[in-house]
């Protein structure tokens, strides 16, 4: 019975093992994209964890990762920067997406985002596309906002 046990033990070690080394792999390639990268990984969703970031392909995370590195070594020196980068990155990140979503209206409107409301037009979740970009470059303005008037 004991020996059972040790080799779950040891199939669960290795399962492990394997997992991690598929997420360093990942990691990698979403950090350095090689030059077989193609549109279909590129235009793949990330995952729930890094759209928190402002990711939602993975072809963002290459650009955007390193600055969230380095909004996090800011954060080491001074708080009150990195929450005025992040603000700012926020403003810049959400003016960026409301420009792209507002002109994806006015093009062919055969591109549709993943989303969970079936039942709406294509230009109808462009326009919720849009507004949530707008949405999130008015939160980056009042993080930049109320940084300089009470933090500094």
């Amino acid at each position: 019975m004991k020996l059972k046990y040790k080799s779950n033990l040891y199939l669960n070690s290795k399962i492990i093992s394997n997992k991690m080394k598929n997420l360093w792999k990942n990691c990698k390639q979403l950090l350095r994209p090689s030059r077989e990268t193609e549109d279909s990984w590129f235009y793949s969703e990330p995952g729930k964890f890094l759209r928190f970031f402002h990711i939602y392909v993975k072809g963002d995370a290459p650009v955007i990762l390193p600055l969230i590195g380095l909004m996090l070594l800011t954060a080491i020196l001074s708080w009150r920067f990195a929450i005025l980068e992040w603000g700012i990155f926020l403003s810049l990140r959400g003016f960026g997406e409301m420009i792209y979503w507002l002109l994806q209206q006015f093009g062919p409107k055969s591109y549709r985002p993943g989303t969970s409301l079936k039942n709406l037009s294509n230009n109808s979740i462009y326009i919720l596309y849009q507004l949530s970009g707008l949405r999130n470059a008015f939160y980056g303005l009042i993080i930049i906002c109320f940084t300089l008037i009470y933090l500094y």
